[in-house]
């Protein structure tokens, strides 16, 4: 496998968290994600009828909420972590995911495609 791959697989599963909670009325899913060595923030957001509305309104209750949460921070970003160290790449502190859960269509940014060294 290559870094992109492995750094998308990621990415991947954070979408998939987030799309087992949604509710079935959710349109679009927003995370946005900061991680540095000192703190970690992690906000998410649903279009549910054509408004942007936060967990509970979208279904997902402050637990299951609180519950993806804490898989990102202790275990999926330090495995990200470690693919960057890996393949000599910087982890990024930002990350924007953008997922249309009815088209299954995801936007990221970063793109592995934006680590990769040419």
């Amino acid at each position: 496998m290559c870094f992109e791959d492995e750094f998308m697989d990621k990415q991947s599963e954070i979408i998939s968290l987030y799309k087992e909670a949604a509710s079935a009325k959710s349109e679009l899913l927003y995370v946005y994600i900061y991680n540095d060595d000192s703190q970690s923030l992690i906000a998410s957001a649903y279009r549910v009828d054509e408004k942007v509305v936060g967990n509970v309104k979208a279904g997902v209750s402050d637990e299951i909420d609180n519950k993806i949460y804490n898989i990102i921070t202790e275990e999926i970003m330090p495995e990200l972590n470690e693919i960057c160290q890996r393949y000599n790449r910087e982890i990024p502190v930002v990350f924007k995911y953008t997922y249309n859960l009815k088209t299954c269509l995801l936007y990221t940014s970063p793109s592995p495609r934006d680590r990769s060294v040419s």
